[in-house]
Order: structure tokens, then C-alpha cells, then sequence
């Protein structure tokens, strides 16, 4: 039971028994785990869509100033970390920079510091000999003459950090009780929502890896800050949900693009997309309307509109007003069931319960 726990932590999908199944059963089992992979690349469709044409769309100076740091950083290897809020597609703009440099034959390795265990400092580096360890804990292996990307580095742990420290100054990393370096050839980049010093300060990251990244950092502008970019990305999302959705939309009348271009996005381009997609599934004419775009994702996200003083609807609480709601139709899709609402939002398990609880505690209060 022990070890079905600690292998299911680690991305297994599933446990069986020694001389306890039959031949049909593996069978079965790794059909089942093909059609779901099959599922799931179809989902995920449209979100692939959108990395290559999101940040070759634009006008508004934010977006110039961001594609000058883009171009910048692929003509060099350094070290990088993209910081921006939640939707700002951090990871589609690591993508592009990876694809754009001389690493970009080689791997990017994806690594959600949410899945690091706080107890395993080598995790990173677990396999070193390739056929040790679980696959997605070999990313230093795997990521050889390409890119490592951390992601949500607010939830790196301190012990793990540094290995990467070592990476970043060395080029090399140490397997623990080993006496020889292992060389890894590697570009490190992170994503964050948080500015990085201010982990310093909460004491989330380490100095030295913030040393190694402080003057490489790209700052990703909210969508409410590119509204003049709106409209093109509109119509590019609308080009791209009418062949997910089988329809052909001509555009947007005046006074959706109006409203499209009013509204806060507090979950910026993810937000924007699911806006679109919903719209044009529902739609019964060519043009999109106003009706067909429905209501901002909460009253609050409204009010900020009427109001020059953004402190009367902190972005946090907006945010977390949004991920209540995807939350809630997660659970209405699921029919309740927690584990296929966490499936269909794309996050683990334990992630979505303990967002789950937190959702509940605050509609009680």
C-alpha cells in the first residue's frame, strides 16, 4: 500500500499486483491509457494553438516592448525567468524563446515545481543513468543541450533549489553519494506569478538563484494592458475556436468587440480564449453579438470597470473569484465527481481539493 502511495506521487497511472491480474486486464488497462492520451491531446488542442501565434500578434507599446526582450533573449543562452499573472501564457513565451535559440533542436523539459517532493532535493536529477528513477523525474537528464522550465517556482522547494543553483553556475550537478559531477548542458528558465525578489524577502527562494536571474527577466503585460492588441487577438482566437467547433464566424459586431475590449481579464488570454470558444459554440448567426459573449466572469470584474481606483477590487480577489467559478463548473460538468473536475481543469488531485476547500471556506463566509 506504502508503495502504491509513493509510486501514484509520482505520475504512475495505475498499480498492479504481482500474480493478482490477468494478460486482459494490462491489456485493457494500457488501451484505456492510449484513448485517454488520445483524449487529452484533442483537448489540449486549442491551448497548443495559441503558442505560436500569441506573441506575433500586436500593436499596443507593452507588446512591443515585450517582443524586443524576446527577440533579446533568444540570440543568447542565459539563464531566464518570464514573470506575469495568471493567463498571461508565460510558457508559450518560454516556448518561443527556446524554439528561437540554438537549443531549439534539442528538449524543453516541463517540470511544475508543484509535483517536487519537499523531502527529495535530487529529485531533479534522479536517473542520471537513464534507466534509473521515474520518467518526469529525470528532467536534468532529459533537458541535455536543451531547456529545463520550472514552473510555479513560488512552489520550488528550498531543499531542491541548489541543485539548479549548481546547474546555473557549474553547468554540472552532483547525484547524491556520488563522488563525480554529472555535466548538464541545460538553460534554465522559470515562470512566476509573484516578483522573485519578494520571494527572497518571504523566504520562499534562495539569494543565489535569484542572482543568477535578476537581470534576465521578462515581465509579461495583462491582456488589460494591451487593449489595443485585443481585436486582433480576438480575431485570431475566433478563426481558431470556428475549426475546433466545426463553424464558420465572420466576426464580431461593434458592440461585442466594445465590450471585449472594456472588460478587465483578470485570467487574461486563458479567460479571453474560453470567452471566444463559449461564444462562438453557442452562437446561431456568423457574427458574434454581444448576447453570445454572456456576463464578465463575476459582478466584481463589472464594478472594476465603473471605477478608476483599483484598489476597491484587488486583482487577487478577482482572480480568485474566477478560479471559484471554473471550480464550480468543473464540479457541475463532473457531476460532482472531484477527481474527473480536476482532470478537466488540467490539475492534480490534491491541488484542486485544497483549492476546493478554500473555495468553500470563502462562500461561507
Amino acid at each position: 500500500v506504502q508503495l502504491s502511495f509513493e509510486m501514484g506521487r509520482e505520475g504512475v497511472a495505475a498499480f498492479l499486483e504481482k500474480g493478482r491480474f490477468e494478460l486482459a486486464d494490462l491489456v485493457g488497462l494500457v488501451m484505456g491509457l492510449i484513448e485517454s492520451r488520445e483524449r487529452d491531446t484533442v483537448e489540449d488542442a486549442a491551448p497548443e494553438a495559441l503558442l505560436d501565434f500569441v506573441w506575433s500578434v500586436g500593436e499596443s507599446p507593452a507588446f512591443q516592448e515585450v517582443t524586443k526582450k524576446v527577440e533579446k533573449f533568444s540570440r543568447t543562452d542565459d539563464n531566464l525567468a518570464i514573470v506575469g499573472e495568471y493567463g498571461t501564457i508565460k510558457k508559450a513565451v518560454a516556448t518561443l524563446i527556446h524554439r528561437s535559440s540554438h537549443r531549439g533542436g534539442f528538449p524543453l523539459v516541463d517540470v511544475d515545481c508543484r509535483s517536487i517532493p519537499s523531502d527529495k532535493p535530487d529529485w531533479l536529477s534522479i536517473g542520471g543513468i537513464p534507466q534509473v528513477g521515474p520518467v518526469k523525474a529525470r528532467a536534468l537528464w532529459h533537458a541535455r543541450g536543451g531547456t529545463l522550465l520550472l514552473r510555479h517556482v513560488t512552489d520550488f522547494p528550498l531543499a531542491a533549489q541548489p541543485m539548479v543553483v549548481r546547474v546555473m553556475e557549474m553547468k554540472s550537478y552532483r547525484l547524491f553519494c556520488a563522488i563525480n559531477d554529472i555535466r548538464a548542458d541545460v538553460r534554465v528558465m522559470v515562470t512566476s506569478t509573484e516578483n522573485l525578489a519578494a520571494l527572497v524577502v518571504e523566504g520562499r527562494l534562495r539569494r543565489e538563484f535569484l542572482a543568477h536571474l535578476q537581470y534576465s527577466t521578462i515581465e509579461l503585460p495583462p491582456l488589460r494592458e494591451r487593449n489595443r492588441d485585443i481585436p486582433l487577438l480576438a480575431e485570431r482566437l475566433l478563426e481558431t475556436a470556428g475549426i475546433l467547433h466545426g463553424k464558420k464566424v465572420l466576426g464580431f459586431s461593434t458592440r461585442a468587440m466594445r465590450d471585449l475590449q472594456s472588460r478587465p481579464w483578470p485570467g487574461n488570454f486563458f479567460e479571453l480564449w474560453n470567452v471566444i470558444s463559449h461564444a462562438v459554440a453557442v452562437s446561431k448567426t456568423d457574427v458574434l453579438s454581444l448576447t453570445d459573449l454572456g456576463e464578465p466572469s463575476s459582478a466584481a470584474n463589472t464594478a472594476s470597470l465603473k471605477t478608476p481606483d483599483p484598489v476597491l477590487v484587488p486583482l487577487r480577489k478577482q482572480l480568485e473569484l474566477t478560479e471559484g467559478s471554473a471550480i464550480r463548473e468543473a464540479l457541475d460538468k463532473a457531476e460532482g465527481n472531484q477527481s474527473e473536475a480536476a482532470r478537466i481543469l488540467r490539475v492534480p488531485k490534491a491541488t484542486f481539493r485544497r483549492k476546493l476547500k478554500r473555495y468553500f471556506q470563502q462562500e461561507k463566509k
